[in-house]
């Protein structure tokens, strides 16, 4: 009879399997990605693998020229996005907002109000060689979307996770998506007034909601997802 370890190792070795399978089959037409993730992963943060592999597929299929993301940290999605980006896209552009005051869950868990971030992850996109495809803006989502005007290819909304924070970043920057533009939220599985406001993001600024790849929701202008995307989803449908 197998003893609860036994069982507990097997569960774990095919969670295992399923991780693995699921990046490689994301990342099957999109070459490289392996090679990259090595870099990325030596920048702290808490973005997956499995999402950075769902964000390169994307980039290696849409080829977006504009991708803006709405919370940086130190810089290891940012890494991941210019890095894809230098690879598939004749024009890239990555704009990252973040007023680099500190991450919600960092500065709730130390009682601090404020650590300051933004050399580090300066430090972090020049080692990484990505210096000239990354547009840094120091400051709140609302006040750059108040003088925006250009068309958003891929839209990350990483920035405070609140219902009324997400909500903003999701209203204000959504109309500038292209005809096929995409939107990632960071978090829809972790925080119930996450998920809330992106579901009235999607309803008011009529966005199909594709599904989720690990915690992050996916959804766009176009009723289906890009192929990687597809495949992403469904195969961490099984890691839940």
């Amino acid at each position: 009879m197998a003893t609860n370890t036994h069982v507990q190792s097997v569960l774990n070795g095919a969670g295992e399997w399923l991780r693995s399978e699921a990046i490689v089959q994301t990342t099957r037409h999109a070459p490289g990605f392996s090679e990259e993730w090595s870099k990325v992963e030596q920048v702290p943060g808490w973005f997956g693998k499995i999402n950075a592999a769902a964000f390169w597929a994307v980039i290696a299929e849409k080829k977006p020229e504009t991708v803006v993301e709405i919370g940086s940290y130190l810089g290891r999605s940012a890494a991941l996005l210019g890095l894809a980006l230098q690879k598939f896209s004749q024009h890239p552009r990555l704009v990252s907002i973040d007023p680099h005051t500190g991450d919600r869950q960092q500065k709730e868990a130390l009682g601090v109000d404020e650590l300051p971030t933004a050399t580090l992850f300066r430090l972090h996109m020049e080692g990484l060689g990505l210096k000239d495809v990354i547009d840094i803006r120091i400051a709140t989502s609302h006040d750059v979307a108040l003088t925006w005007n250009d068309p958003v290819d891929l839209l990350y909304i990483d920035g405070w996770h609140s219902y009324d924070a997400v909500l903003e970043d999701g209203t204000s920057w959504s109309p500038y998506l292209t005809s096929d533009g995409l939107v990632c939220f960071d978090d829809f599985g972790t925080y119930d007034e996450v998920k809330e406001a992106v579901l009235k993001t999607c309803k008011d600024m009529k966005l199909h909601l594709y599904g989720t790849v690990a915690t992050q929701a996916w959804a766009g202008r176009q009723p289906t997802p890009p192929r990687g995307l597809q495949t992403a989803i469904k195969w961490t449908r099984f890691l839940h």
